[in-house]
């Protein structure tokens, strides 16, 4: 390899690592809202089964 390619190869490296450190960062903000949708998943679902259930002990 000539110091163009090598060159070239080290600066795909350091954009590489580059891009794979963001993708983690995403990655992990997903992750947080993921969570946060399926704890607010779960409070609706136990509202509703409560509203659900009231609605039924005053019939």
């Amino acid at each position: 390899m000539n110091k163009i390619n090598i060159h070239n190869f080290q600066y795909f490296l350091k954009e590489l690592q580059k891009n794979l450190v963001d993708l983690e960062h995403l990655i992990e903000q997903e992750s947080v809202k993921l969570r946060n949708l399926v704890i607010l998943h779960n409070v609706m679902e136990k509202m509703c089964n409560n509203w659900k259930n009231q609605l039924e002990y005053k019939k």
